[in-house]
């Protein structure tokens, strides 16, 4: 916020816990009267909260740049770095039991102060990009294809989403999300349990996200396309296959078109997963995709 007063303007009292208030370039904070509550944080001196414990001013958050972070209902948010001082600050007395993306919280022994609550990283599986460095032209359909396969410990139930997140610098202008559902390959037994009898409806998702938040949600191979301003996901050139005991293995092939409002810049890609439980792995650098600009032909008609 780059206002006047970019964080809080109060000229009564105010209260609040568990909330943090910083990284404005206009000030944090202008009240004349102490702000009252616990475990609050801020990034200069120009809140006056009360002499109560948990309390930190003139802060550095150390936070990441507004992108979804894996959540559910489309909110971005600033994700809480490595060394944080809002990690484990919280207060459970204060906390809500999920944070603004809809993860349940505290994830450890204390909230973390703020609306991000950090999860304990796992390792969900592990990933390769092919191409990992490609270059495309806007609207120009291009093939991504992603290979996970999943540790030896764990089932591919276990696994919820798998962010592909388009990066340069601060901005997140695209992700395109896959939620595990039932795959083709599955197959339902004559007493209604998986197993070998009919194969079942494929019901994986593919989400697509831009900087305004969900452009749509199809399933994998519908004759459809998610379309937005800024890219296309083309449902029926998109699919997925599973090989191996009990889905090991899995190629994810999407079929992306990049318009104009992306071009003349190089992205990073990053991968963020999650599985049932709301564990998190990543996000992980797994490639870069630049788009050049649309070229157009116009036709010379000689004159008379």
């Amino acid at each position: 916020n780059s206002g006047a007063v970019g964080g809080l303007f109060a000229d009564d009292r105010v209260g609040m816990s568990n909330t943090m208030i910083a990284n404005n370039s206009g000030g944090d904070c202008a009240t004349a009267l102490p702000i009252r509550g616990f475990t609050n944080l801020t990034g200069d001196l120009s809140c006056r909260f009360s002499l109560t414990p948990g309390n930190q001013r003139n802060a550095n958050p150390l936070l990441g740049p507004l992108a979804l972070n894996g959540s559910a209902n489309g909110t971005r948010t600033h994700a809480l770095l490595a060394g944080s001082p809002a990690l484990e600050r919280g207060s459970n007395n204060m906390c809500t039991s999920r944070d603004q993306r809809g993860v349940s919280r505290p994830s450890g022994a204390q909230c973390d102060i703020g609306a991000f609550e950090r999860e304990l990283l796992v390792v969900l599986g592990t990933a390769t990009l092919t191409p990992s460095a490609a270059s495309v032209t806007a609207n120009q359909t291009t093939t991504l294809t992603l290979s996970w396969t999943v540790p030896p410990t764990m089932t591919w139930t276990d696994l919820r989403t798998v962010d592909l997140q388009l990066n340069a610098g601060e901005e997140q202008p695209l992700v395109v999300r896959f939620s595990q559902g039932v795959t083709a390959t599955e197959e339902l037994g004559d007493g209604g349990e998986p197993g070998a009898g009919q194969p079942l409806a494929p019901t994986d998702t593919l989400t697509l996200f831009d900087a305004d938040g969900a452009i749509g949600t199809g399933v994998l191979g519908d004759l459809a396309v998610l379309e937005g301003e800024a890219a296309a996901l083309d449902l029926a050139q998109s699919r997925l296959q599973a090989d191996g005991p009990a889905g090991k293995n899995l190629t994810l092939t999407l079929a992306l078109r990049l318009k104009q409002p992306l071009a003349g810049k190089a992205y990073a890609i990053t991968l963020l997963a999650s599985d049932d439980t709301g564990a998190l792995q990543g996000p992980s650098e797994a490639g870069t995709l630049a788009v050049g600009p649309f070229t157009a032909f116009v036709p010379l008609v000689a004159q008379p």
